[in-house]
């Protein structure tokens, strides 16, 4: 079998993990590390260029510097050629129009249409393709940075309290608000600086799921599914647990077949892709977000996905690279990640007291999140999760026993060395 040539663009979500799982099914991998295209000044770009720190650049067979400002995609492209590169993916959400415009000049035949790139990474516009192609969208408006207090009385008088508010073209959960009355919207966003465009959709009441996938040339296939458990906490929107969800539950059906209707209409033919929706009481399904790139939490949702259904996304992309079939072993465990964060205004983070964690029936695997020494914020976004612990059991009240467990642990402040 010929070793084939990955190239990932700006690669950070789940980067450690992807480089590794990469070489071990016996791909050449290379990164593009973009430079200067965000403000250097801003919170935001911050901590993006913090995930850049933690790149393992010793894992590639070779990283790429473009700087946004002086290098050209054309000179680009014939460097890739040199390399004899197969296949270009992005890393992360920021990079879709660039990528699919190195696609086209490298004349790839695997990558995806640079006419409807803002589908792939705009919320406003992957939503607003749905409802052309007849799927359901919450209600939704833009709101731009100096909106006037009578054009933003008009969409409230439309959407509805409470909504929800997200920048229109960041990942994860910074800058994601509910907001419950007009006041609160208005000190938003004028708190909220360095956010040039939000977009404001209406609440959706139901259960959020994740599904991860890989697609090539429009074949689309499925990792896993996973129910997501989100909780609010003051200005915070808190990750508390995803459970993976067998391919036998019924949900799995319904859901499969929604994804593969989104994907094919923002045209995402080729690539991971990370998609969160949500299931109503009445079975109605609505677009949370499409992430198109590898899931994220440090690949934990894809070491879920292997150890319980077999395959995760990169064991999906080895195979239809390769033209081979997937093989899924039948589901006999159930798994689940749980986020742990900091409540304790004073803690600055000394490790954790992994006795209690490792001693769970349940435990599989975590990770931590935070570098020791750092001062711990209360709550948090995503990013500021201090550990991903893995749950795996055959039995799946056992892994809510332990979930509940480690919630109380969490909560009276055990989990943390002091």
């Amino acid at each position: 079998m010929t070793i084939k040539t990955i190239c990932i663009v700006e690669p950070l979500a789940s980067v450690n993990y992807l480089a590794t799982r990469l070489k071990e099914e016996g791909f050449n991998i290379i990164a593009i590390v973009i430079h200067n295209n965000f403000a250097s000044n801003s919170p935001i770009a911050k901590k993006i260029l913090a995930k850049k720190v933690l790149i393992k650049y010793e894992l590639w067979d070779k990283v790429i510097n473009f700087d946004y400002q002086h290098d050209n995609l054309q000179e680009l492209a014939i460097q890739l050629a040199k390399l004899k590169v197969n296949y270009i993916y992005y890393g992360c959400e920021y990079v879709v129009p660039f990528t699919d415009q190195l696609n086209v000049i490298y004349a790839s035949k695997n990558g995806n249409n640079p006419k409807t790139s803002l589908n792939r990474y705009d919320k406003f516009a992957m939503q607003e393709v749905l409802r052309q192609n007849n799927l359901l969208i919450p209600r939704q408006a833009i709101i731009n940075k100096n909106i006037s207090p009578l054009e933003l009385e008009r969409i409230t008088d439309i959407i509805k309290f409470p909504l929800i508010i997200k920048p229109n073209n960041l990942a994860g959960s910074i800058g994601v608000y509910k907001i419950d009355n007009q006041q609160r919207l208005l000190d938003t966003l004028i708190k909220e600086t360095e956010i040039d465009q939000f977009v404001a959709q209406e609440f959706i009441v139901g259960d959020e799921y994740i599904v991860d996938t890989f697609s090539l040339n429009g074949r689309h296939s499925i990792c896993q599914i996973g129910l997501y458990k989100k909780e609010f906490f003051h200005d915070d929107i808190l990750y508390r647990y995803m459970l993976y969800i067998a391919p036998s539950e019924p949900i799995y059906t319904l859901i499969s077949e929604y994804i593969i209707k989104v994907l094919d209409t923002t045209e995402l033919n080729n690539g991971f892709a990370h998609t969160e929706l949500f299931v109503t009481q009445a079975q109605k399904l609505y677009l949370v977000e499409i992430n198109p790139r590898i899931s994220g939490a440090s690949g934990f949702l894809n070491l879920i996905a292997k150890q319980c259904g077999g395959n995760d996304q990169v064991d999906l992309l080895k195979n239809a690279v390769n033209n081979l079939p997937i093989t899924p072993y039948p589901q006999n465990k159930n798994g689940m990640i749980v986020f742990i964060y900091n409540f304790n205004p004073k803690r600055i983070y000394n490790g954790l007291q992994l006795d209690l964690i490792t001693s769970l029936p349940s435990y599989f695997y975590h990770a931590e999140n935070i570098a020791l020494g750092t001062k711990l914020k209360v709550g948090g976004d995503l990013g500021d999760t201090i550990c991903f612990i893995g749950l795996v059991h055959e039995d799946k009240k056992q892994l809510e026993k332990d979930y509940v467990k480690l919630i109380e642990y969490e909560k009276n402040d055990f989990l943390l060395k002091l």
